[in-house]
């Protein structure tokens, strides 16, 4: 899931922003790139090293994603609804590589 969100993301920005409702520049692209960018490599990675500490690490990124997002949305107007959409998505992988790795 993970894999195709941060392929969709990457591959089709200026569309998830128009869906989305956020302004479509190149910056915004730009910053929707680099995220689906972490998110396939973080995909990637998780499948290859399958540790619950992968899992807990790839799980903090995810909640610091989120927090960037809310902070975003409450920032720039212009993206608050594609970025607290994506925060939202954030948290859900947040809670499910976290609950995914044993404590």
């Amino acid at each position: 899931m993970r894999f195709v969100y941060g392929s969709v993301l990457v591959a089709a920005p200026g569309r998830v922003l128009a869906v989305s409702g956020g302004a479509d520049d190149r910056l915004a692209r730009a910053v929707v790139r680099v995220l689906g960018a972490r998110h396939a490599i973080q995909a990637v990675a998780g499948a290859v090293v399958r540790s619950p500490e992968f899992d807990r690490l790839g799980g903090l990124a995810d909640a610091l994603h989120s927090m960037t997002d809310v902070c975003c949305a409450a920032l720039d107007r212009r993206q608050s609804r594609p970025a607290a959409a994506d925060g939202v998505i954030a948290a859900a992988f947040a809670v499910v590589s976290l609950s995914a790795a044993p404590s």
